[in-house]
């Protein structure tokens, strides 16, 4: 097998004699990030500014992430969801596991941080080294919150939003396996406070009402409800509202609403709320088999200065199986009654505007993100459908860019075409490269453009290379300079780079299952979180950090067939 530093050499040296030909024709291929060409990382080399590597005595498979400032100190912390990891409580299966990482320390290149427990601090195989006040030296704290019950997959789904409107964000872990009649699904929000680390078990944060459990409908068939998470000001009143996506729920999955306030203990049974409690609120799909709220994202895509949410449907077969659908329901100022939507049991009607996914078995909608990326002042709207093909590729995967030339609040209904100017196709180079299976937008490299990030877990890099997973980053651009049509991202035979590709460094990483974009330095723009999905019992998973940069200049991107260069 050849080496994965003998790729790399042979791929920068391919780049290189690709640039020096371009350069040499009309058409010039600039440097994205400062070099002479389109940067490659590679986890394996040491490339990450942080390698956060997962409990080696208590395999959790981090496969969930995400970023907020839980200790008030104005910068993001790290947030990991190790969904097999064990308990100290727990007996049988696996209770799951959540560590949390302060920011406040400057990772520099290639730093490591092992959470597993130094020797001499401790001997239960759950516990780590974030356990511990101070966490793994001076400059690195931490701490670890565990499930409570075996199998619940406590760290599935993990999102950061101030819920109660105090200025610290708040923590929502998802534990969405329904295990008896008496234990349905549930989602723990934990309330953000400087001295959290002091109260790292469930039970401490009851008894100091630092923690409200929502419970999930107690469906023998529901095995999903929390499956995806998101915390958003959907109306105004300061506080991050919080969507549970339950795509398994009913006959074709729910997305459930609590609207940000004061509340605590435990709310029972979410789908027995009464209908008249306008702070909770449940969307229905419309059809059975939707896969409705397997994603969720929110932005201002009507233009009314408020924020809507979107939420996919992968399973939709409105134009063939699977083909998928996207559905926007629009935000509320505030002073309205009831503030975002009453009980819904048709999102068809009650959706300000609906994608629909153009092809047959692509799962159009399986990832969502929200950014203005070419900054004419509105939010562009990415949907990945990682399981879309293209002529022989089965499974490339796609991730489609819908830029918003034209928001309005008028009810619509749309079908993404390649050929239209305001729209751009990312496709993955190669079979099985399920690229699409995760999006973010944010401002990586530190200017007034959004920047796209896509996951292709199962790509593999040409050349017999055994590693698996990546991260594409498309810079933002002007709407005079920005992709449109059909892209093959880093296609083998062909000129087309992404500004940035990160490349994972195991064959089991699965690199690019889910992303988060926020400032953790305090230095640049949005810092970047990634982590895989490691799928076999006994994987670690591990999490890596890169900080933002800043470019000089942006790579040219061309459109597939023609490969007419766009400037």
């Amino acid at each position: 097998m050849k080496s994965t530093l003998g790729w790399k050499r042979r791929w920068t040296l391919f780049c290189a004699l690709l640039a020096l030909v371009c350069a040499m024709s009309s058409t010039v291929f600039a440097a994205p990030l400062g070099g002479t060409t389109p940067t490659d990382y590679w986890i394996g080399q040491g490339d990450a500014d942080l390698s956060i590597l997962d409990n080696s005595r208590n395999y959790g498979r981090i496969s969930s992430v995400a970023m907020g400032d839980l200790n008030g100190d104005g910068q993001a912390d790290l947030v990991l969801g190790a969904p097999y990891a064990y308990a100290v409580q727990s007996t049988g299966a696996p209770a799951g596991m959540v560590y949390v990482i302060y920011s406040g320390f400057n990772p520099s290149n290639n730093m490591t941080l092992d959470l597993t427990l130094r020797p001499g601090r401790g001997t239960h195989a759950s516990v780590s080294s974030l356990a511990y006040p101070g966490g793994t030296s001076p400059t690195v704290a931490g701490y670890q919150i565990a499930g409570e019950v075996a199998g619940m997959r406590f760290g599935a789904a993990v999102a950061c939003g101030d819920f109660n409107g105090d200025g610290v964000a708040d923590l929502a872990v998802a534990a969405p396996r329904r295990l008896t009649s008496q234990v349905a699904g549930r989602v723990y929000l934990i309330m953000g406070d400087p001295s959290m680390r002091y109260m790292s078990d469930l039970q401490a944060l009851r008894q100091y009402n630092r923690l409200i459990t929502i419970v999930g409908p107690n469906r023998s068939a529901d095995l999903s409800f929390g499956d995806h998470l998101l915390l958003f000001d959907f109306n105004g009143d300061g506080r991050d509202d919080l969507v549970i996506g339950s795509p398994a729920a009913g006959t074709g999955g729910e997305a459930h609403i609590l609207y940000g306030g004061d509340f605590s203990g435990e709310i029972l049974g979410a789908d027995q709320i009464p209908a008249s409690d306008e702070r909770f609120v449940i969307i229905t799909a419309p059809e059975t088999k939707l896969g409705f709220g397997a994603a969720l994202a929110a932005g201002d895509l009507t233009g009314d200065g408020l924020p809507d949410l979107i939420v996919g449907a992968p399973l939709a077969d409105r134009s063939g199986a699977d083909s998928g659908e996207v559905y926007v329901f629009s935000g509320s100022d505030p002073a309205s009654s009831p503030p975002l939507l009453t009980r819904v049991t048709d999102p068809v009607s009650a959706a300000t505007l609906r994608v629909v996914g153009p092809n047959a078995n692509e799962a159009f909608g399986s990832a969502l993100a929200v950014g203005d990326f070419d900054g004419n002042g509105f939010g562009d709207l990415a949907i990945g459908a990682p399981f879309a093909s293209l002529s022989t590729m089965s499974s490339a995967g796609k991730l489609y860019l819908l830029y918003n030339d034209d928001p309005t609040t008028a009810q619509r209904v749309i079908t993404p075409d390649p050929s239209q100017p305001d729209v751009a196709v990312f496709i993955g180079p190669a079979t099985g490269s399920r690229l699409g299976s995760a999006a973010a937008l944010g401002r990586f490299d530190d200017d007034s453009l959004a920047d796209l990030m896509i996951g292709a877990p199962e790509i593999q890099p040409p050349g017999g290379e055994t590693i698996r997973g990546a991260v594409f980053a498309v810079l933002g651009r002007a709407p005079a300079e920005r992709p449109r049509g059909e892209i093959i991202l880093n296609d083998w035979g062909g000129i087309v780079r992404a500004d940035l590709t990160i490349w994972a460094g195991d064959s089991g990483d699965r690199l690019g299952h889910s992303l988060a974009l926020r400032q953790f330095d305090g230095l640049r723009g949005s810092d970047l979180l990634v982590c895989g999905n490691p799928t076999s019992e006994g994987r670690a998973g591990s999490a890596w950090l890169f900080l933002g940069r800043t470019p000089t200049t942006t790579v040219i991107l061309s459109a597939r067939p023609s490969w007419t260069l766009y400037r």
